[in-house]
């Protein structure tokens, strides 16, 4: 349980960068994976990892007017891919574009800030939140019923069966 916990806590916690186009699922699951190994043996690494580019992020936000902070995590995870003539040719640094949105080579990228996904997380976060709380008091995982044994002389009632007894037999 304390290791299941882990892993989809560590799982959920990481935010690793976009991949590269030709970056296959093998590629991107190993390196999710050697990420979550050293969150788990090196969490200050990962917390000074996590600053530096908070602060990279704050940097963009500030650079760009109008774009948050998300917008710059996602600039600095290789969110912005330039296409010349319809073929990609390079990943762009915040940097880069900043450049090229200034020089009016390219457009000012209009992006949402909140995504579909992440509204959708909030919103099963929230109602799992719920439901937890409801079951507060539940009993949680119970494998089998607690065995009454019945006392009296006198038969019980005769549409008192075990349905799934039942249903097998028949």
């Amino acid at each position: 349980s304390c290791g299941l916990t882990l892993f989809a806590c560590t799982w959920t916690a990481i935010r690793p960068n976009i991949p590269g186009m030709d970056d296959g699922k093998v590629v991107v699951t190993s390196r999710r994976l050697f990420i979550m190994a050293m969150a788990m043996m090196a969490p200050e690494l990962m917390i000074t990892w996590a600053a530096a580019q908070f602060f990279c992020a704050r940097e963009v936000a500030k650079d760009f007017n109008e774009w948050t902070m998300t917008h710059g995590f996602f600039a600095w995870m290789g969110g912005f891919m330039l296409y010349v003539n319809g073929k990609p040719r390079v990943t762009l640094t915040p940097h880069e574009l900043l450049l090229f949105v200034r020089e009016e080579s390219v457009d000012m990228p209009v992006i949402a800030a909140t995504t579909l996904l992440e509204i959708d997380t909030l919103a099963i976060a929230t109602l799992t939140c719920i439901t937890y709380c409801l079951w507060w008091k539940k009993p949680k995982d119970i494998r089998r019923p607690y065995i009454v044994h019945w006392k009296a002389t006198a038969l019980p009632p005769s549409d008192l069966t075990y349905e799934y007894v039942v249903n097998i037999l028949a």
